[in-house]
């Protein structure tokens, strides 16, 4: 059995928690587990469609399978819904309360359902010092380190203008302090220290860093830069965007200003600081008379309208291309201040505004320059890539990407490669060596992360020069090419244009990477963004793997087939011919083994005589030139020795509607999903989904209908087994005009009739007028789905006038051996939750029982002879 890498954690000297984890892998509730290239650890958690954990019981679940401490915990501070409905949580991570630094965790889940988990797992822990200074002290060291003649919080009247500006009462320049924990970059064993956390803003000299201070000792930790800038040389812009429409606001008659207030959100808003450097003198706005903004004068006020028009622009492409309201999704004011100091030749993104200098003579307000600025707030309120190296690199280059995807979807003319215009052209990112960035990772040019020094001269590690390999993997991505890279690979990339490009980037920007991310991390989840956008082996799949390949970063996709198959005309009793429906990609040729030891087929959709009760478990290969997939579906085929008495009603639905219908069953071990996407005739019999449940316990069920419509639902049982629904005693679950969830409990009660198949009917309706909790009414719109259920006292002593038998040894490691008093009969092996997991024909009084891939834990035997049953338990050692 495959294994992974387990956790280890431990808490200092004194706090020890050594238990090694169990293997992810070996949960039934797992599909895949991706370890981080640099730590080894799983950055990435994807739950099998088995899976029962939630929104809710997501903390408990990693406490229990990553043997966390009690005093671990999460919380959520970041809530994103996208385009396919699925909902994104970021969780900030804590021990003992304490914020664990850059411990982001993302959770993503539909309706409820937790899909996967990414992020910064914890792992092997030791707290290697204690608190023995104050926040004050850890001020006064952090002002050493930086070292600055005076800072942004004496700056009273500055502090006043930009609150105004912003619209943000409590906006404040004091250096915010907290108490976190931070991985010990000094550490072999990965050990956290205390330290401060300060986000010191300096005036002069100008600078913004979250300095970290040993919480001991006073030491510096770490710093990290927040000013997000172009870092450009040469000279300034000389074109603009021509002439475009702008929408301002009119303050009176023959007065307008560059402010946009009826804008979704705060609006937008453009002014001057008239080259000064500081907003003590507040910041003027720029007005007109009659709204023909034609500002060509000496002082280049030209670069406020280029400014707002591309930061329109910019807020119209996040809104209506990815659903985002302005940088931080809540609609916060856009504000941009032009004329920032003299002949200043840079653009920054500040933290909550962006200012933009005049260059040498010209200024750098350009549209893709105004996206990239803005775009840093958009990741700066996503996955909040540290600006420093490759993590720093990524930050530049989704900025880029960004910039140039703005320019793309609203100026064609000028769109390019190239960022920047003119004689002011910064990177080209269709070829990064003109410029001296590397086009592969690790590549010509490419600069190397270390010392990591905001005081030193390689630009936080190369974030400028790095960020070329994301922006030639977005370009190949668009455009599609073929060359060899800087390792000597060849590639060959197809193009998938901007819009799926822009989509596939913004999900991995917006959904998966963290702070500390890196380059493998960008290409993993970039393709995992790719497949959740379009599918496993699309084309925009294909591409976004050959593109990372073509940068150096994994291999070229191989077309290795994909084993894929459902089943047509099963029947619950035997002989049951099914037909088999193979649906996999890029196969050439297919072998089938059906589970019940008889022939097997090359056939591609072959069908299949069962001639004997049981679960039987199908496989499939299929192979191409490059390789095989095999895939397995368990207890796919269950033919039974009874099944349920006809119903005495009939089952007819007027005109059904797809999306009025059912989309899933989730009850005890049955989920089954039928999506509604098709006319069904109304009626789908689901009665070989069968589930086993115990008289008088208590059961969740959830049924899920169209997200957009209110319907009834009614839960039926027959529990006595006549073949008909008696109300009210056997309707057991209802709702009414509820939209999509349905949640409830289903009680099973001490006189329901043991050990036969009972008809549970499900029903899905929109009409009120139809008494949707009559059975056996004609729907006038919505569906109805039946299955089975088997009432047995699965934990009972097993008396006289019940089938006699023993099993030994128990516990038991891979097999034992099942004595039955008779010669006959069948046996059927369930989980602690009900759910079937194996059954096979009993030929003999002496049987071996094959155990070798259960996982450890409780699970029940049932014995079926002569039409009686008795169940015993059994443990997997």
């Amino acid at each position: 059995m495959k294994k992974i890498a387990t956790l280890v954690i431990v808490f200092g000297t004194t706090i020890c928690f050594a238990q090694q984890t169990r293997s992810l892998q070996e949960s039934a509730e797992v599909k895949q587990v991706h370890l981080n290239q640099k730590s080894n650890q799983p950055d990435f958690i994807e739950f099998s469609d088995k899976s029962s954990v939630s929104t809710q019981t997501i903390e408990n679940w990693l406490k229990s399978n990553l043997q966390l401490p009690e005093n671990f915990s999460i919380a959520k501070t970041k809530s994103l819904t996208d385009k396919m409905g699925q909902q994104h949580d970021k969780f900030q991570t804590y021990f003992d309360n304490y914020p664990i630094e850059f411990g982001i965790l993302n959770v993503h889940s539909s309706a409820g359902k937790v899909i996967s988990v990414n992020g910064n797992m914890v792992s092997s822990i030791t707290l290697e010092n204690r608190v023995l200074i104050n926040s004050e002290s850890a001020l006064l060291e952090a002002k050493n380190v930086v070292n600055a003649k005076s800072y942004k919080w004496d700056q009273k009247l500055e502090e006043a203008n930009l609150r105004t500006a912003l619209n943000r009462p409590d906006f404040s320049y004091d250096p915010k302090t907290s108490l976190v924990l931070l991985r010990d970059s000094k550490s072999e064993n990965s050990g956290m220290r205390y330290a401060y956390k300060m986000d010191i803003y300096a005036h002069e000299p100008e600078s913004r860093e979250d300095i970290y201070i040993d919480a001991e000792n006073g030491s510096l930790l770490l710093r990290v830069n927040k000013i997000m800038d172009g870092n450009v040389t040469g000279t300034a812009i000389t074109k603009y965007h021509g002439t475009k429409t702008i929408i301002t606001d009119s303050i009176s008659p023959n007065r307008y200003e560059l402010h946009e207030v009826d804008r979704l959100g705060e609006g937008v808003e453009i002014e001057t600081l008239n080259s000064r450097t500081n907003f003590e003198s507040g910041s003027i706005p720029f007005t007109d008379s009659n709204n023909v903004w034609n500002n060509v004068n000496a002082a280049k006020d030209e670069a406020a309208t280029d400014g707002h028009w591309g930061l329109e622009k910019s807020f119209d492409y996040f809104f209506l291309t990815h659903n985002r309201l302005g940088y931080d999704n809540f609609g916060s004011k856009l504000l941009l201040y032009v004329h920032f100091d003299k002949n200043w030749f840079n653009a920054q993104w500040v933290g909550s505004y962006m200012r933009f200098g005049d260059g040498n003579g010209q200024p750098l307000t350009s549209i893709d320059v105004v996206g990239h600025e803005l775009t840093h707030g958009v990741t700066q309120e996503t996955a909040g890539l540290l600006y420093q190296g490759e993590s720093g690199g990524l930050n530049e280059s989704f900025s880029d990407i960004f910039g140039s995807a703005i320019e793309y979807a609203y100026d064609t003319l000028t769109e390019s490669w190239e960022i920047g215009k003119g004689s002011f052209v910064l990177r080209d990112m269709a070829n990064p060596n003109r410029f001296f960035q590397p086009d592969t990772y690790e590549g010509t040019s490419w600069s190397p992360v270390i010392n990591c020094s905001p005081t030193g001269n390689n630009d936080f590690c190369g974030v400028h020069t790095n960020s070329g390999v994301q922006n030639f993997w977005y370009y190949l991505l668009v455009n599609g090419g073929t060359g060899t890279n800087d390792n000597g690979d060849t590639y060959s990339v197809q193009a998938i244009g901007f819009e799926d490009a822009g989509a596939i980037t913004y999900r991995n920007l917006s959904v998966y990477l963290t702070p500390t991310s890196d380059f493998a991390d960008a290409a993993f989840f970039g393709i995992k963004s790719a497949i959740d956008l379009f599918g496993e082996g699309s084309q925009q799949h294909i591409s976004t793997v050959n593109a990372w390949s073509a940068v150096g970063l994994g291999k070229p996709y191989t077309f290795l087939p994909v084993s894929d198959f459902s089943v047509q005309s099963l029947q619950c009793t035997a002989p049951s011919t099914v037909q088999f429906i193979n649906s996999s990609g890029s196969a050439n040729s297919y072998k089938w083994d059906f589970g019940d030891g008889s022939a097997t087929s090359t056939l591609k959709n072959p069908s299949h005589i069962y001639s004997l009760p049981g679960s039987y478990s199908v496989k499939l290969i299929s192979t191409n030139n490059n390789g095989s997939d095999t895939l397995i579906k368990a207890a796919l085929v269950n033919i039974f020795t009874q099944t349920t008495i006809p119903s005495l009603c009939a089952v007819s639905s007027i005109n059904p509607f797809a999306k009025i219908g059912i989309y899933r069953v989730q009850f005890n071990s049955i989920d089954f999903a039928s999506l509604a996407a098709v006319d069904e005739g109304g009626y789908l019999d689901n009665e070989c989904i069968r589930t086993y449940v115990q008289p008088g316990l208590i059961y969740p069920i959830t049924i899920t209908t169209s997200p957009s419509n209110s319907v009834f639902t009614r839960t039926l049982i027959d529990f006595n087994d006549n073949g008909d629904f008696d109300l009210p005693n056997e309707l057991v679950f209802s709702t009414n005009q509820t939209i999509q969830t349905h949640i409830g409990n289903i009680q099973i009660p001490s006189t329901a009739v043991l050990d036969k198949p009972l008809r549970m009917r499900i029903i899905s309706s929109r009409s009120n007028g139809n008494q949707p909790d009559l059975p056996c009414n004609a729907l006038k719109g919505g569906q109805i789905e039946d299955y089975s259920i088997v009432v047995t006292n699965v934990v009972g002593i097993n008396q006289n006038d019940k089938p006699q038998f023993s099993i030994a040894p128990n516990p038991a490691s891979s097999s034992f051996v099942l004595t039955l008093e008779s010669n006959k009969g069948y046996y059927s092996i369930f989980d602690v939750s009900g759910r079937l997991l194996k059954k096979a024909q009993i030929n003999a009084q002496i049987t071996a029982v094959d155990v070798n891939d259960f996982a450890k834990g409780l699970y029940f035997i049932q014995i079926e002879s002569d039409s009686k049953y008795a169940t015993s338990k059994f443990l997997v050692d």
